[in-house]
């Protein structure tokens, strides 16, 4: 485990000490230097899903802690599949950590709504860790609760020959809410109203999770930045790509042994050496095998029993998205030099993305309809990049959304502060 005990003396530097018990014991946590705050980080919620319980649903984490717990480290990202989004601090396959910040003056009786943060990178990267998430400024008048879970294969392998449902990070996810239930109302906050929000590929994450039956029991509301109402695979869609993986990695689909076996380096490895598109690849119904997200939630028929865009959120929700959207994406690809781009790009675009509907989408999205931008081609990819990855979902999922009779809202962010020499509302 991660977050052994540690000596009280040992953080006399973290500032004034601040302590919280619960079911495991007490933890230790400290003050932000800058405001009345609290945090309390690396609270593991599940067993170590390591060796035999890779690959599977988290068990919780029901051992006491047998002293008090040093809630003043950052605990390590889990294995990290894609470089762009990757942290920098450590990773491990002992990942299922949440931190916890706290109003100064928040008591076990101060009954504060939560808001519990899920991370975005294309459910192949991200983490808990990561300074952008701080909550030392968001504390005022609720509880933060910013969760750890498993990405890449190590989150998301199904394997129908093995009976692998895949899933597993939308797991961890459920099992952190389900912990919050239990141990909320020790750090002040209200179980009660819990509202769960993501970004990118954590609201993808959160949605599906609005979706699913026990919802209701576990949230009171959400939001969705940049990735709710998405479309899943079902497990036999992926299963292509899955077993491409598997090939890369030397193991049969059918050796779960050599897949537990391999060290998270040569996880990392064989992910890498992947079939990587040379072009934007959206996140398209259209395509399953690659072109859309690589790895991510899937309807197992078990965790995710039915497509949530059919079922529909089942709590009051927000769904948004950002003007400009697509262009931080599509700049991934072709940066160096914009005015190269020609309708052969554009073309190749759409066809690996649309295959034989790429006549349809030209016909709506024609690089003639921009040519008042600096730089046509590259905008006409980024409106079909952003308004099939992010505004449509948005909209779709509003639609089902109203089977269900939830409060909903939808929001477009199109501030264009400048911060760190970023200065499109494509940067959330």
């Amino acid at each position: 485990m991660f977050s052994s005990i540690w000596i009280v003396a040992a953080l006399v530097s973290c500032g004034t000490a601040q302590k919280v018990t619960i079911q495991n014991g007490t933890i230790l946590g400290g003050k932000c230097l800058d405001t009345e705050t609290n945090y309390f980080f690396s609270i593991p919620f599940a067993q170590p899903p390591v060796g035999r319980l890779r690959l599977k649903a988290p068990l919780p984490y029901n051992v006491a802690y047998g002293g008090m717990l040093n809630g003043t480290v950052k605990a390590p990202s889990c294995i990290q599949f894609n470089k762009v989004f990757a942290e920098s601090n450590a990773h491990s396959e002992d990942c299922l950590y949440l931190d916890v910040w706290t109003p100064s003056s928040a008591t076990a009786d101060s009954r504060l709504p939560v808001k519990v943060w899920l991370y975005g990178g294309v459910n192949e990267a991200g983490g808990i860790s990561d300074p952008t998430y701080d909550g030392c400024y968001a504390t005022s008048s609720s509880i933060i609760v910013s969760i750890n879970y498993r990405v890449g294969p190590l989150g998301f392998l199904a394997l129908e020959d093995l009976g692998l449902h895949g899933n597993f990070g939308i797991s961890d996810q459920l099992l952190a809410l389900q912990w919050i239930q239990e141990n909320i109302h020790a750090f002040g906050g209200d179980k009660s109203r819990v509202m769960l929000y993501g970004q990118s590929a954590g609201a993808t994450d959160a949605y599906a999770i609005s979706t699913l039956p026990q919802a209701p029991k576990l949230l009171y509301a959400a939001i969705f930045e940049s990735g709710g109402g998405r479309e899943f695979a079902s497990v036999g869609e992926v299963q292509h790509w899955q077993r491409q993986f598997l090939r890369v990695l030397n193991c049969s689909a059918t050796d779960l042994s050599c897949i537990v076996a391999a060290p998270p380096d040569v996880f990392v490895a064989a992910e890498a050496q992947m079939y990587h598109p040379t072009v934007p690849a959206v996140t398209t119904p259209f395509a399953y095998q690659g072109a859309r997200t690589r790895w991510g939630p899937v309807v197992d028929g078990h965790i995710i029993a039915e497509l949530p865009t059919k079922v529909g959120n089942k709590v009051p929700a927000i769904f948004g998205f950002n003007a400009d959207e697509g262009t931080l994406f599509v700049l991934g690809n072709y940066a160096k030099d914009l005015s190269l781009l020609n309708q052969s790009h554009y073309d190749d675009f759409l066809s690996y993305n649309f295959g034989p509907l790429a006549t349809k989408v030209n016909a709506t999205y024609s690089a003639t309809k921009f040519q008042d931008a600096q730089f046509p081609i590259f905008a006409a990819m980024s409106t079909v990049f952003g308004e099939v990855t992010f505004k449509c979902p948005a909209y779709r999922a509003l639609v089902t959304s109203e089977r269900t009779g939830v409060p909903r809202g939808l929001y477009v962010y199109g501030s264009r502060a400048v911060a760190g020499g970023v200065n499109e509302p494509s940067v959330d």
